[in-house]
């Protein structure tokens, strides 16, 4: 179905008039109430919609038409529908991903606070999911090896935990601050909470006053601690960007690498056994010093 404002040449309308005449008809209605979801997405079909304005108001010959700026512009539109479906299909990898390769049922079966968690010490500077020995007792100097448990095990633990005064703080000063419509951001954290919990004062960000303490501590805290939406957000804006960076190469070695056959220059090492020398690659020798040849024979005489 074409977008464009020119009817198509197959249907003889405009996309625009093929959905309402769709939407008329008899397959299209029904008796029964929109459910949540239902509600959803026609939301969402508004958002990304124009809105036509008639003048006169009692004529339709002439219409001003305007676009959503906080939507797909008019130019975009079915690019928009490209990258949208894009986005889509790399959610579906990534949730294939986590099931095929039974990262999500891994991280399942972990007990928050007992497995994993968040290690509270300010002297640790972390904000990633570390291993937990027992209840509340964390594995010092230790962290997940697969990144991708380790982002799993991350938003479980904040999700389990919510968000501290400091770290709300931190996104409501970003918000504030650095988006460029933090209404649109704000509205959409609103609607993930029950409306008969949230006070009619923090409904709209145009009521929400940072300076306000009480109002911080009593509605807006209490409210959104334990929304996704702002954990997704806390999560996206200052805990991946700094502690789940990769390289595109890793740079890994051992001493066999450091002694491997390939290399120009001979390479040194010193051992103070040489018990392990059958364990060596074929190319390694092994050269006893003469005055060292006893030191078997002293470590034996000192263990008896």
């Amino acid at each position: 179905m074409t977008s464009h404002s020119l009817p198509d040449q197959y249907t003889g309308m405009t996309g625009t008039a093929r959905a309402f005449q769709l939407l008329n008809s008899a397959g299209c209605w029904s008796d029964q109430l929109f459910d949540v979801l239902s509600l959803n997405i026609l939301s969402q079909i508004t958002a990304i919609s124009p809105k036509a304005t008639y003048y006169p108001e009692d004529l339709t010959c002439m219409v001003t038409i305007k676009w959503n700026l906080n939507s797909l512009p008019y130019s975009m539109q079915r690019f928009g529908y490209y990258l949208t479906a894009k986005k889509l299909i790399d959610l579906f990898l990534i949730i294939r991903g986590l099931l095929s390769s039974e990262v999500l049922l891994v991280a399942l079966k972990k007990r928050y606070r007992v497995n994993y968690g968040i290690n509270p010490n300010s002297y640790f500077n972390r904000l990633m999911a570390v291993p937990f020995r027992a209840k509340d007792i964390i594995a010092d100097k230790t962290e997940f090896g697969r990144p991708d448990v380790a982002l799993v095990l991350t938003q479980l633990s904040y999700y389990y935990s919510g968000l501290n005064d400091s770290q709300l703080i931190q996104c409501f000063v970003r918000l504030s601050k650095t988006e460029s419509n933090p209404a649109s951001t704000y509205e959409q954290w609103i609607p993930a909470e029950e409306q008969d919990g949230v006070p009619l004062s923090i409904k709209q960000w145009k009521g929400v006053n940072l300076k306000d303490y009480q109002q911080q501590t009593q509605d807006i805290f209490s409210t959104l601690r334990y929304n996704m939406l702002v954990v997704n957000y806390f999560l996206n804006h200052f805990v991946f960007p700094r502690e789940a960076k990769q390289f595109p190469h890793k740079l890994v070695s051992s001493a066999l690498d450091l002694s491997s056959s390939l290399r120009s220059k001979i390479t040194t090492g010193f051992s103070g056994t040489n018990d392990t020398q059958l364990l060596f690659p074929v190319h390694i020798q092994q050269y006893d010093l003469l005055e060292l040849q006893k030191t078997d024979a002293i470590v034996v005489n000192n263990f008896l």
